[in-house]
Parts: structure tokens; C-alpha cells; sequence
């Protein structure tokens, strides 16, 4: 029991890493490109972004992307502020400026991204208010429709943070403990996602397996529905895991007509890491540590061949999907 019992320590430990992050700052990748002869580069964006938050959000992997595009267009300079999350644009900004002036540009596009981003956190300087005669060279703001995203200073919003996105996923598993002999499985199901929170619905599937349980050669193979939720980070997910289902075992003295069915009911804990982010699919692994609500036992000719153990070990893949 003490694998298990370290593993659990594990488990508590990384749900409360989870929960820490769950209270972090907004994270976001940052892509910057610029053509200007007078623009800094991508860190005086990052640096303008920091002094604007108090924190610097960009990370090399996240859901949220920004990207930035500072290009040259009819003697003036055009910087553009995108918002993907998830492979879905949630919203873009538009500003213009004088080939003189990119540092002003980056610093209002920088405004721009950290309203957006965590209006709570922005630190507002107060400027005095120039003359309509002395602004030719002042940077230009063209508004873009407010289901786009279009930040108002005087009513700042985040990107939609309870916005519910929603992924289809499939899975290859390998289960230590919940048959005789450790057996491999298949998932297919979906996920509900919000800023930090997740639930999950999957169809799972235990390919058959046998092992020798007291002299008798054991077969068996189940299929449950598993059910999951989850503290979510920006890579990383700590989650609650229900299991119910059948099982079916096949084995000499089991039953006359070769197996029994019987149910089967598990619940435990499940964390999983981020591996790949691609367009719109992303790949996760897994581990979970489960323990039986209704427990397996098998018996023949009053002899006890097998009993489900207090805890089993899982690993996994998961590939998820998620629509357009």
C-alpha cells in the first residue's frame, strides 16, 4: 500500500499546485512581428505589457494567443492586436501611427492587450489632454465592433472568460489492478471547458485480458461510463474521477455457461499534463489512482480466486479535438 499511498500524496499535492494556479494571474502566448525601421522588439512589448499589469503573462504555451503585427502601409505604421483561443479569433484591435512613432504604437497596442487580457490589473496613467492642432503625429485608434472584442477604456472587459468551449476526445488507457492481469483499454467521449473548470464524459472499454487467479485461468473485459471534473490550468488539469459500468469474467467453475456479468463502480483522482498543441488539436497524458465503490470478486466452488485490490493505477493518452 505505500505506492499507493505516496501516490495519493501526489495527487494532493498537485490539486493544490492546480488550485494556486487557478488563482494566478491570466496567461497567454505572445507572437510579434514588426516592419517599422523606428519598433522595438518583441521584449519592449512584453516590457510595456509588465508595466501595465504589474506581471508579465506571456508563457510559451497557453490557451490564449496574441499576436502581434506591426506592418508599414501608405506611409504610416498599422499595428494589429489578434485574440485566438482554442483556434477561435475572439477579437482584434486595430491601431495606426506615424513611420516616427512605433514606440507610442507598441505602447497603446500594449494598453490594448492588457485591458483585454486583465482589466482588474491595468494601471492607467493619466494623461493630459493634447490639442486637436498638435496631434498629427499622435497614434490613431480605429474602433472595431463590440462583439469583436473592442476594449473601451471607460468600460473595460476581459475576453469572455466564461466562455464554454467545448472538445471531443479519444483515448488509449492501461489499467494495473482492476483485472488479474494488467489490462489495456479505449475511451471515446467529450469535454466542456470554461477558464477553470472542466467536466468530461467518456465511453470506456477494457479489452479483454486474462491472467492465472489460483490455478484458474481468468478472462475478463468491461465497459463504464466515466465521468470527470476538473480544477483546469493553462497545461495541467487535477480532476475528480466516477467510473460505472459491467464486467464480464470467464473462467473454469465461473458459471455453466462460461462467464458472469457483474457491476462495477469505481471513483478516484486523475491529473494530466499537455504534451503537443497543434491547430486545433492538443494531446494530454494522464495518470489516475481509483478505488472501487462496488468491489470485484470471483469465486469458484467456494474458493475465492480473485478480489479487486483497494487501489488501481492507471495511465493514459488522450487526443483531443476541438470544433470550429
Amino acid at each position: 500500500m505505500k505506492p499507493a499511498l505516496a501516490g495519493m500524496w501526489v495527487l494532493v499535492l498537485l490539486m493544490g499546485a492546480l488550485a494556486s494556479e487557478a488563482r494566478a494571474e491570466v496567461k497567454a502566448e505572445l507572437e510579434f512581428s514588426s516592419e517599422g525601421e523606428s519598433c522595438p522588439g518583441v521584449s519592449a512589448m512584453r516590457a510595456a505589457v509588465n508595466r501595465r499589469l504589474g506581471y508579465d503573462p506571456f508563457v510559451e504555451r497557453a490557451i490564449l494567443r496574441v499576436t502581434v503585427e506591426i506592418q508599414v502601409r501608405g506611409g504610416e505604421l498599422v499595428g494589429k492586436a489578434r485574440f485566438v483561443r482554442a483556434s477561435s479569433a475572439v477579437g482584434e484591435r486595430q491601431m495606426t501611427a506615424s513611420l516616427g512613432a512605433c514606440s507610442g504604437l507598441v505602447d497603446s497596442l500594449a494598453l490594448a492587450i492588457s485591458l483585454a487580457l486583465d482589466p482588474d490589473a491595468v494601471e492607467r496613467p493619466r494623461l493630459p489632454r493634447r490639442a486637436r492642432e498638435g496631434g498629427e503625429g499622435r497614434v490613431g485608434l480605429n474602433r472595431l465592433p463590440s462583439a469583436l472584442l473592442a476594449v473601451e477604456e471607460a468600460k473595460p472587459e476581459s475576453i469572455d472568460r466564461g466562455d464554454v468551449q467545448g472538445a471531443l476526445e479519444t483515448g488509449a488507457w492501461m489499467r494495473l489492478g482492476s483485472a488479474p492481469k494488467t489490462a489495456p483499454g479505449v475511451s471515446a467521449g467529450g469535454t466542456l471547458r470554461t477558464s477553470r473548470l472542466m467536466a468530461g464524459l467518456s465511453i470506456r472499454a477494457r479489452l479483454p485480458a486474462s491472467g492465472v487467479a489460483s490455478s484458474v485461468l481468468l478472462t475478463t473485459y468491461a465497459i463504464a461510463i466515466a465521468t470527470r471534473v476538473c480544477l483546469a490550468g493553462e497545461t495541467a488539469r487535477a480532476c475528480l474521477v466516477g467510473e460505472l459500468g459491467a464486467e464480464h469474467a470467464r473462467g473454469d467453475g465461473l458459471s455453466e455457461t462460461g462467464g458472469a456479468w457483474s457491476a462495477a463502480a469505481s471513483a478516484g483522482a486523475q491529473i494530466g499534463w499537455d504534451l503537443i498543441r497543434r491547430d486545433r488539436w492538443r494531446w494530454e497524458v494522464a495518470a489516475e489512482l481509483m478505488s472501487p465503490v462496488v468491489g470485484q470478486s470471483y469465486r469458484a466452488e467456494e474458493v475465492e480466486l480473485w478480489r479487486s485490490p483497494l487501489v488501481a493505477v492507471g495511465f493514459g493518452v488522450r487526443a483531443h479535438w476541438s470544433p470550429p
